[in-house]
C-alpha cells in the first residue's frame, strides 16, 4: 500500500547532495566502477555490537575515486601515501584498540569463514591498515581458491575466477566489539 503526499512528490532521482559535503572528506569522490561484493553477517555478531565507530574510508586521490585497488596498495609499498586520501591519518587514535579481528567473508562461501586477529596501535595509519588488509585478502584468496563455490560468478583465484587486482578496498567497518569487516567491490 502506498500513501500520496499533495505537498511532497515522490524523488525519482536520486541526488548526490549531502548537507554534510562540507564536512565529509570525499563526498564528492567517484563510486568504484564495479560490483560491490555482498557482506554476511551472523544475528550473533550483530546482537553483540557494543562499540559502533564510524568506517574508516580508503579513498583514491588522483584519479579522486571512492576506493583503491588492492593491487595498488600491495604494490606501491611507501608512495602508497601519495595516492590514497589521509594516508597518514592514525585511525585507531584513543580507541584503546591493541588487537581487532578482521572477518572476511564471500558469497557462495558461505562456510568458509576468515577471521584474523590484526595488532593495531594508537599510531597505526590508514595506508598502514590498507596494507594488512590487502596482504589478508590476498591470503584469503590464495586459500579459498581450491573450495567449492556455490555461485560460479563469485570464484575466486584460478584461471577466470577474481584476483586481487580485481579487487577495491572501499572501507572497513566495525561489526561487533573488536571485529570488523571490509567493504569491497570488484572492479570491472
Amino acid at each position: 500500500m502506498s500513501y500520496f503526499n499533495p505537498i511532497h512528490s515522490t524523488a525519482y532521482t536520486p541526488t548526490t547532495y549531502s548537507s554534510l559535503g562540507h564536512t565529509v572528506p570525499n563526498t564528492s569522490s567517484a563510486s568504484p566502477t564495479g560490483r560491490r561484493v555482498p557482506q554476511s553477517y551472523t544475528n550473533a555478531s550483530l546482537s553483540r555490537l557494543t562499540y559502533n565507530r564510524q568506517p574508516i574510508t580508503f579513498d583514491r586521490v588522483k584519479p579522486s575515486m571512492q576506493g583503491v585497488l588492492m593491487s595498488d596498495i600491495l604494490s606501491r609499498s611507501s608512495s602508497i601515501d601519495t595516492c590514497m586520501a589521509c594516508a597518514d591519518d592514525q585511525v585507531f587514535a584513543g580507541s584503546g584498540f591493541e588487537r581487532i579481528n578482521l572477518r572476511i567473508t564471500w558469497p557462495g562461501l558461505e562456510l568458509h569463514n576468515w577471521l584474523r586477529s590484526i595488532p593495531v596501535s594508537d599510531s597505526i595509519t590508514r595506508a598502514q591498515l590498507a596494507r594488512i588488509i590487502a596482504e589478508h585478502f590476498s591470503r584469503f584468496i590464495e586459500k579459498a581458491q581450491y573450495e567449492h563455490f556455490a555461485v560460479n560468478s563469485w570464484r575466486l583465484g584460478r584461471n577466470d575466477g577474481i584476483r586481487i587486482d580485481d579487487l577495491i578496498l572501499i572501507s572497513l567497518y566495525n561489526i561487533s566489539e573488536h571485529t570488523f569487516q571490509a567493504k569491497i567491490a570488484v572492479n570491472s
